[in-house]
């Protein structure tokens, strides 16, 4: 299973980045129990108070969540990823691993919006 990072809305207004230093290691997985890279660790900076959500893609463009909406206050964070989403391995095959912010522009209820700091 190979696994690829790409890093969205990484900025934001202010100087420093809203999410940074996205890191997948190794960047192929095999999740069989043989010990030898059955899982990967995905790393990443926040440097504003944002919600991060991380998803990998398939070839078929489905998202399979890992991480959905998840408050996160300045700081470094990392998950460990060994193929399973949902308590299902995923097949094998290519998947891109994505890292971003909620896409507040684009969001109907952006007004009515309660976590007004999470994109500030």
């Amino acid at each position: 299973m190979a696994v690829f990072c790409l890093l969205l809305a990484a900025t934001a207004c202010r100087s420093r980045p809203l999410l940074f230093a996205v890191k997948v290691s190794p960047s192929t997985i095999s999740p069989n129990a043989d010990g030898v890279e059955d899982v990967t660790r995905i790393s990443y900076s926040v440097g504003q108070v944002a919600r991060v959500s991380i998803y990998l893609i398939d070839s078929a463009g489905q998202h399979h969540a890992i991480r959905s909406d998840a408050d996160r206050p300045v700081g470094d964070y990392e998950s460990l990823f060994g193929g399973v989403v949902n308590n299902r391995l995923l097949p094998d095959g290519r998947y891109t691993c994505v890292a971003r912010r909620p896409k507040c522009g684009d969001c109907c209820l952006r007004d009515l919006c309660e976590y007004r700091d999470k994109t500030a």
